[in-house]
């Protein structure tokens, strides 16, 4: 399972996704629902990224993987930085319904602290950039 952290300029990708009439907050990226066979996690992660947002990224780069339910199940996730985006056109499936746009780092980083991201993988890749970008500054 992948899951990718879209950036460029402290700017995130952010979507909402409705999926077979339901609603869900897609926080600053999602799990993928599907893997293709024999696909490895960052080919899936720059089809995701393409098929969700229309972004391509020139640089990626692993930041995290974790069990989100360790004791409970057995899936890991992984979390990726996507770096030096150009736009494209977003190629989702027949089923999903995703309105993209671009939020500056600070509110999300405000949507973590006043509970308004609450899934673990979304504030984990959110903390983790911004201390990767603290530990870049001079």
């Amino acid at each position: 399972t992948a899951v990718a952290l879209y950036l460029g300029l402290r700017h995130l990708v952010r979507w909402r996704e409705r999926s077979e009439g339901q609603a869900e907050d897609g926080g600053l990226g999602r799990r993928r629902r599907r893997q293709e066979p024999h696909e490895a996690p960052l080919p899936g992660a720059k089809r995701e990224l393409i098929e969700e947002t229309g972004y391509r990224a020139r640089r990626w780069r692993k930041l995290v993987r974790f069990y989100p339910s360790p004791g409970f199940l057995g899936e890991w996730m992984q979390i990726y930085l996507a770096e030096a985006l150009t736009a494209g056109q977003a190629q989702p499936e027949a089923d999903e319904f995703i309105e993209c746009k671009m939020v500056p780092l600070s509110t999300a980083l405000r949507w973590v602290e006043t509970n308004k991201i609450l899934d673990g993988k979304s504030m984990i890749a959110l903390l983790l950039y911004a201390r990767l970008l603290q530990s870049r500054k001079p």
